[in-house]
């Protein structure tokens, strides 16, 4: 500093002596770039923080201006601000734009005052670069938009997600109806404000369109059915309740009299009766609907549904493709079959159907050489019910399918872990199920996912139904002897088969009915018809297995008479494997 005086005035009456070599030591030592300005805006001092920034010798700024260093825009706005400093003596603090020597715009803080030397008003100031911490207040902003952004993309995404979960908790995945949760809901509240009529519908024998077509030909069809039901005007609102099911509500202020409700009923079973066209693939169905109408027919959402239920069962009693008003005097015996049904159904589906297994013991040897899986079922309402009641609802009702597939998986994975290699597995084939034309898909698969051995299985079917001469019949029987699976006649002399329609089925066994072997102890006719029956089964290449066997002198005379195989209570009650 070629023209600073070895004293500084901060202030009237306020002298400080110092000398010049220690005024710029100590100037010097400032971290901060530190300059001096004359009143023509002439650099008179600049400290070696101030020459550093600016990129320049200290020497070099003596006598120079903004204008040899800045912008003239710059060089202006800096000129106006210690302009307003000299002629004001206020201090002022100010945000600048610099351009460094490197052509880099930076964000300074320059706090400048005036001062007096030599009697010579001066501008004194120091100057802090911002640009580091201006970044990272900018950072922090883009930041904060960035977060922004991010919470109201998580808004939408939580909105959307609530949106799903509320659509796959109350709505029907395949339908887009309201589901059986929903339903039940909307039919609490509205029994509060209103009377209301409620339609049970369920689709007749809707599982042949879907196992002859397909499973997505099916689904095509409750589709469309959906879209049906919905433009139905007597229905404010329709659920899908499971399956083939349908519930259907009257809408406010139609009238619930029995004419009303039967024209609605009429137009609901017309539209369902239309032809339904999949990929160009006709197919029809029918429909059978119960009705019921709260609070007359149930105060309550569980009563009403049980009495819409019952009325349901009254319309496929008399023939399905109809429609019934819920009674209150329906027959014990409806209401006994109803609960079946419907428990069955639910048991199902919550795989609560047991299986238990029946030794088969060699007659010669006394060696138990097989056994026989066995569906068994408690009801919640009825207790134990025996296989005698629940297997012939199964059939009508159209569960014997799912009961049988879930029979068979069951048994091939206990047999495959707990049965002796060298015992085989019987298991029981419904007429039904020879019908479908999934069966042998069915249990290909089960016997692959249980990796049970083909030759150890056996299958069941009844004696009536192998005097079906139907050839879909025999197809049906080759594909599963193809599958490398065993086939048994069950309850053999009941149905008086023919010896030539016999000998043309593919089967290795025939099993005694029970009822021939009560009186063979006892009765020489029976003995002779048992001792007929097994010289025939033998002619023909045939094993003879005879079922029922409750005594030790039954066992002694089938022993004698050449039987293969016994069954029965005194050889073992149906139980557990493991």
């Amino acid at each position: 500093m070629t023209s600073a005086s070895s004293a500084i005035r901060t202030g009237p009456g306020e002298l400080m002596a110092m000398s010049q070599e220690e005024l710029v030591q100590l100037l010097n030592q400032i971290p901060d770039p530190v300059f001096i300005k004359n009143r023509e805006h002439r650099w008179v001092y600049v400290n070696q923080a101030f020459a550093n920034f600016l990129g320049h010798e200290r020497e070099w700024f003596f006598g120079k201006t903004d204008r040899d260093v800045a912008t003239e825009q710059e060089a202006a706005e800096y000129w106006r601000l210690d302009e307003d400093v000299l002629n004001s003596g206020q201090t002022n603090i100010n945000l600048e734009q610099h351009t460094n020597a490197n052509g880099l715009r930076c964000i300074v803080e320059t706090k400048k005052s005036r001062v007096v030397l030599q009697d010579q008003e001066c501008l004194i100031g120091i100057v802090r670069d911002l640009t580091v911490f201006t970044e990272i207040q900018s950072e922090i902003a883009r930041s904060n938009i960035e977060l922004e952004r991010k919470l109201l993309d998580s808004k939408a995404e939580i909105a959307r997600i609530n949106s799903q979960l509320q659509q796959l908790t109350f709505f029907d995945n395949l339908t887009g109806l309201p589901n059986r949760r929903l339903l039940l809901s909307s039919l609490e509240r509205r029994m509060k404000d209103s009377p209301v009529a409620l339609l049970y519908l369920d689709l007749d024998h809707f599982k042949r369109a879907n196992d002859s077509h397909g499973h997505p030909f099916g689904d095509a069809m409750l589709v469309e059915l959906a879209t049906r039901l919905r433009a139905i005007s007597a229905f404010s609102f329709v659920a899908r309740f499971g399956g083939d099911e349908f519930v259907c509500l009257t809408r406010e202020g139609f009238p619930l009299d029995k004419m009303s409700l039967a024209q609605a009923s009429r137009e609901l079973l017309a539209s369902v009766s239309q032809p339904f066209l999949v990929d160009e693939i006709e197919a029809s169905v029918s429909a059978s609907v119960g009705i019921a109408v709260a609070p007359m027919d149930g105060e309550d959402v569980t009563r009403l549904l049980q009495s819409a239920d019952n009325a349901l069962y009254r319309a496929k009693e008399r023939g399905r493709n109809q429609y019934a008003f819920f009674a209150q005097a329906m027959s014990a015996q409806a209401r006994d079959h109803l609960t079946i049904e419907r428990g069955l159904r639910r048991a199902i589906r919550a795989g609560k159907v047991r299986v238990l297994f029946q030794p088969i013991f060699s007659a010669q040897e006394g060696v138990q050489v097989a056994v026989e899986a066995l569906a068994r079922w408690r009801c919640d309402e009825l207790g134990e019910v025996s296989p005698e009641r629940f297997i012939p609802i199964a059939e009508s009702s159209g569960l014997i399918h799912e009961l049988s597939h879930q029979v068979l998986r069951q048994a091939l994975e206990q047999a495959s872990e707990f049965l002796p290699i060298d015992q085989r597995l019987a298991v029981n084939l419904s007429a039904l199920q020879l019908d479908r034309l999934t069966l042998i898909e069915d249990v290909r698969r089960a016997l692959q996912e249980s990796q049970f051995e083909p030759s150890r299985l056996e299958l069941e079917i009844t004696e009536s139904l192998a005097l079906s001469k139907d050839l879909r019949l025999m197809t049906v029987l080759n594909a599963l002897r193809d599958l490398g699976v065993g086939l048994s006649l069950d309850d053999f002399g009941t149905g008086f088969s023919a010896l030539g329609h016999i000998q043309r089925l593919p089967i290795d066994r025939i099993k005694i009915d029970r009822s021939f072997i009560t009186e063979i102890a006892l009765n020489q006719k029976s003995r002779a018809v048992v001792e007929a029956m097994i010289r025939m089964a033998h002619g023909l290449g045939l094993k003879v297995l005879a079922e029922g066997v409750e005594t030790v002198e039954q066992r002694k005379v089938l022993k004698e008479l050449g039987c293969d195989e016994l069954q029965g209570f005194l050889l073992g009650r149906p139980g557990t494997l493991s």
